[in-house]
């Protein structure tokens, strides 16, 4: 799957399509958005958005494996209001070797939700 690594210009950060894209960047992978979203993601100005490399600091694919099982068996008190899981509730799950941020949790879960899983019931 493409990824690519977008971010803002701005100091603090910018909001586009419901997402927040620190100064840092943030790995997207190409499924993550709509044609129409790319395209206004493309056009904002306050944004950069380039082909993410492999070296991105990020979590190793057993680790993205890892986290995907930890997100399957979180129960509903364990997702956030906008339906996301907690990243405490996933690094209280996860060995401690595992890297998880809520950058990474949102790529693996984002992942999942492209493969059809949906939250728990009352998430």
């Amino acid at each position: 799957m493409s990824m690519y690594l977008i971010s803002s210009t701005r100091p603090d950060g910018f909001f586009r399509c419901g997402t927040f894209f620190p100064r840092e960047g943030r790995r997207v992978a190409a499924n993550a958005f709509s044609e129409a979203q790319w395209a206004r993601l493309h056009a904002e100005p306050s944004l950069k958005i380039a082909p993410a490399p492999d070296d991105t600091p990020g979590a190793d694919a057993e680790a993205r494996a890892a986290i995907a099982e930890a997100i399957a068996d979180l129960d509903a008190s364990a997702y956030q209001q906008d339906g996301k899981p907690k990243v405490a509730a996933l690094r209280d799950v996860l060995a401690d070797d595992v890297l998880i941020t809520a950058a990474i949790r949102d790529e693996v879960f984002q992942a999942m939700q492209a493969e059809g899983f949906e939250p728990p019931e009352g998430a």
